[in-house]
């Protein structure tokens, strides 16, 4: 239904001449491609607004026009489905992974954007606060343990007091989720998708998703060689701090998967037992 959704308003909008779209992905956001067209389309949770889509649109096209590494929508604003969720239209490009991405390539692409001067109209990014507690309430939802909410909680809170006693004035553009999966290749060059969570902040507040990524999967890619190659300035201090904030936001994420996923009640215990010694999930 929602293929047929998204065929109608490509044609009305002039995106396709024939339908075809096909859906490739669909958890938060779902994700069609149509391979005649050169074209996706991503349809954004149902709780997104159209105005909330247009303000995605808005900041990817202010990058972009700084040569920033971000993928440039094939359509200028989203149009609405049928059903009342809304839609936007995207060049096809080719995924990567974090074997397929290497460090420079990464470092260049988040260079880029640290390298833009953000407009008023982008939100202040506050270290993965509001992501943390939306995922606290959906583990409330999921029945996980009222104890281990608790600790989540006051794990949460400590961390992020670490954080913002660093007291680091916001003064970049950050994508706030660059992990190669978050990077796609288009003509050649490596591109930043998944704009919805882009503001600005601290240049580490990136950094530390890609540090995270390197520790939790060393065999890909290495920390030391990652940030080796960011030519850019950044407070070893602070980044090593929000790298401990992101996986504390990790394990919460895991608590709000109780009941879907296999196990995640005991990779959150364990994650929390050795979060100063251990960055690696169970392998189960």
């Amino acid at each position: 239904m929602l293929s047929a959704e998204v065929d109608t308003v490509a044609v009305e909008a002039g995106i396709v001449d024939t339908p075809g779209f096909r859906v490739v992905h669909e958890r938060t956001n779902t994700v069609l491609t149509h391979s005649s067209a050169r074209s996706c389309a991503r349809v954004p949770p149902i709780q997104e607004t159209q105005q909330e889509t247009a303000h995605t649109l808005h900041v990817v096209a202010m990058l972009a026009a700084q040569n920033a590494a971000v993928l440039s929508p094939a359509y200028p604003t989203p149009v609405p489905l049928p059903s009342g969720r809304n839609v936007t239209f995207w060049p096809l490009a080719s995924p990567m992974s974090s074997a397929s991405v290497t460090n420079q390539e990464m470092a260049d692409a988040i260079l880029s954007l640290h390298q833009t001067e953000p407009d008023l109209s982008m939100r202040e990014w506050r270290y993965s606060e509001a992501l943390s507690r939306h995922h606290l309430e959906k583990a409330r939802q999921a029945e996980v343990p009222d104890v281990l909410i608790t600790r989540l909680e006051d794990l949460l809170e400590r961390t992020l007091f670490a954080v913002q006693i660093k007291d680091i004035e916001p003064h970049t553009a950050v994508h706030a989720n660059a992990f190669p999966e978050k990077m796609v290749r288009h003509e050649g060059v490596i591109k930043l998708i998944d704009c919805d969570q882009t503001g600005f902040g601290p240049p580490e507040q990136d950094l530390a998703t890609v540090v995270h990524n390197c520790r939790r999967y060393p065999a890909s890619t290495t920390e030391y060689g990652f940030l080796t190659c960011y030519n850019g300035e950044y407070d070893e201090e602070l980044l090593q701090r929000l790298v401990k904030l992101r996986e504390v936001a990790s394990i919460i994420w895991l608590a709000s998967m109780h009941g879907t996923k296999v196990r995640a009640l005991g990779e959150v215990q364990h994650r929390m037992e050795t979060l100063n010694t251990s960055h690696r999930w169970h392998l189960t």
